[in-house]
């Protein structure tokens, strides 16, 4: 009796570890481990700012270079309503300043056309006088080249100079600001004729009507009218600019930046 209950017993025994042996080895799964979340950390680069101060000197030196101050007469315009007669007139002016020639050159209509506006011509307009008696320079289709229509005379008729649009011996940018893609800068302008206009002051319009009481002290205590005068004023004038930045009128310049350049579009006098 004792033998079976052992007999039995061991079965059991058996059995179970068999079980245990199947189970642990075949019907258990292994629970899987739970997966780490790993966070990546992500740099944030923050745009570079863009340098304003830099785009001012960059808009500045064009207005200077392609002498602008004919606008200034104009008030408040859109120059793609502008006339091809007033923009022509600053072409005129800017070529005689580059070349010191008193004639109209294709070259440099296509050069200011294209830098200052952004435009490339596909035909070329006559230039009218501006004391009103007709065209100054005809635009001839068979040489590609301006000249100056003489009509029936054998001698081209007078025409007097650019009255009132005399160039700015300097321009300063006193602010400028980005709306979009267009800067619109501020600018602060001194006229002079020959260095010094015959009364031997310095003035802050085009028709001689602002006189800039400061500059002129300076300016007198300079009794030497050297070649140096004009950088001697101009240094003056830009490492003392806070008593001058306020003095009207001023020249407000819109241009709009495409690809890497600046065009420009809208001009106003602020007086």
């Amino acid at each position: 009796m004792k033998k079976n209950i052992v007999i039995v017993v061991l079965l059991l025994f058996v059995i179970g570890l068999s079980g245990f042996i199947v189970y642990d080895k075949v019907l258990k799964k292994e629970t899987p481990k739970p997966k780490v979340k790993v966070e990546k950390t992500v740099e944030v680069v923050e745009p570079e700012k863009e340098n304003l101060d830099a785009v001012a000197t960059v808009l500045t030196e064009k207005l200077e270079q392609y002498n602008v101050d004919y606008y200034d007469n104009l008030e408040n315009v859109n120059f793609s309503e502008l006339s091809d007669n007033d923009k022509l007139l600053a072409v005129y002016m800017y070529g005689m300043n580059k070349n010191s020639s008193m004639d109209l050159k294709k070259a440099d209509v296509d050069d200011y056309y294209q830098n200052l506006f952004g435009q490339k011509l596909t035909s070329y307009p006559d230039l009218q006088c501006w004391n009103g008696d007709g065209i100054l320079y005809k635009y001839n289709n068979d040489i590609n080249e301006y000249q100056k229509d003489c009509g029936n005379n054998d001698s081209c008729h007078g025409h007097g100079g650019l009255d009132n649009h005399p160039k700015s011996l300097f321009v300063k940018g006193s602010s400028i600001q980005k709306e979009n893609d267009n800067y619109i800068i501020t600018v602060t302008k001194v006229f002079g004729s020959n260095l010094r206009d015959s009364d031997g002051y310095f003035y802050a319009d085009n028709k001689y009507s602002v006189k800039i009481e400061g500059l002129n002290m300076y300016a007198n205590t300079q009794r030497e009218l050297d070649t140096n005068e004009k950088t001697n004023v101009k240094n003056y004038y830009k490492k003392n600019y806070e008593q001058f930045k306020n003095i009207k009128p001023q020249y407000k310049y819109t241009f709009k930046k495409v690809n890497n350049d600046y065009f420009l579009i809208k001009f106003e006098t602020i007086k």
